[in-house]
């Protein structure tokens, strides 16, 4: 293989998703770097726009991965492998997520980023749960379903 194709530049603010045959453990590698791409590896998913939600929007991602730390919002790894949340969603809003973050290998984006909706006043929002939840009263011990 020639040294150019396994070069990849990848700009300031992008992601690539990269994957290694040997561990077969996918990883993300993040810009600006001038990655060098080795034989056992292959590039699953090119340079793409790190995402970044605007104040007062939120976004919805599937299959989160789990976090070590849920301040530091460090990946738990294991054996280089990120663990995911399959079947699961999050909501990330902005004032959580105020930097620039890539999705890692598993994870996607439902829709697009979408505004907050704000109830106006004297009018309501009607909610229903999309599954069965347990809620605990802390004075009674009681759990309802």
């Amino acid at each position: 293989m020639d040294e150019a194709s396994s070069q990849v530049r990848v700009p300031p603010f992008n992601y690539i998703h990269v994957l290694d045959n040997n561990t077969n453990t996918r990883r993300v590698e993040v810009g600006p770097q001038t990655f060098h791409r080795h034989d056992h590896e292959k590039i699953i998913l090119q340079a793409t726009k790190m995402h970044v939600i605007p104040p007062y929007c939120y976004c919805i991602i599937e299959n989160p991965y789990i976090r070590v730390n849920e301040k530091t919002r460090e990946p738990f790894e294991k054996d280089g492998q990120v663990l995911l949340r399959f079947g699961e969603s999050e909501i990330r809003f902005s004032q959580d997520w105020k930097q620039p973050f890539p999705l890692l290998p598993g994870e996607r984006m439902k829709g697009s980023i979408q505004p907050v909706e704000v109830v106006g006043v004297d009018t309501a929002l009607r909610l229903f749960a999309l599954r069965n939840f347990e809620e605990i009263d802390e004075e009674t011990k009681k759990v309802t379903i």
